[in-house]
């Protein structure tokens, strides 16, 4: 099965709440989707510790959370602002302010591929939505890079780490067999109004 990054991604804002209970509440804010994804890759941590008893391995500990990692095109500040917990407005640009702190937010990406039905024979595309409940983005760094008369192009890179959210959910993956129909169950799991 062939297998490729669509340039679709999206993301919303999560206010976390702790009940007296407690229990956590996660309230999803509007999201927002872009399109200027290079290649993403979302990784679930490998096992933590092993742990053994002479040369018998008992027990391993899974870890409770994994990595992200975006390579992005043309990322807006605006975008850039929400991922690093920083103001944005269009006189300043993008200001950045030592109390800043990364928000959580659920984030969402789409993939395209290509695979055989088992009853035509036939190659058929389907749209793979992947969704992370809870990440939360490090720092981008900034990359300009020139040569002598000539430039060459950078892009952004940014790496962030995902947890489970409130319902105990790290990630999950859907197929869909129209584009529509894939964008659709993004903008319900970002939260995006129709428009």
């Amino acid at each position: 099965m062939a297998f490729k990054g669509h340039n679709r991604q999206g993301y919303c804002p999560l206010t976390i709440t702790q009940n007296a209970d407690g229990t956590t509440t996660e309230t999803p804010g509007t999201g927002k989707l872009t399109n200027h994804v290079v290649s993403f890759t979302g990784t679930k941590s490998s096992d933590s510790s092993d742990l053994w008893a002479g040369d018998a391995k008992e027990l391993t500990e899974s870890a409770a959370e994994g990595t992200v990692q975006l390579v992005l095109s043309q990322l807006s500040l605006e975008d850039e602002a929400a991922f690093g917990g920083h103001s944005y407005s269009e006189s300043e640009g993008l200001v950045e302010k030592e109390d800043d702190e990364a928000p959580f937010l659920r984030y969402a990406a789409l993939g395209v591929g290509r695979r055989v039905n088992d009853e035509s024979g036939k190659k058929e595309t389907f749209f793979r939505v992947v969704k992370y409940g809870k990440i939360q983005m490090a720092p981008l760094d900034d990359k300009f890079q020139t040569r002598d008369k000539s430039i060459q192009w950078q892009t952004h890179s940014c790496q962030g780490t995902c947890y489970y959210n409130a319902a105990g959910m790290m990630r999950s993956k859907q197929d869909f067999s129209t584009f529509e129909a894939a964008l659709a169950d993004m903008k319900k799991f970002l939260n995006i109004p129709e428009a």
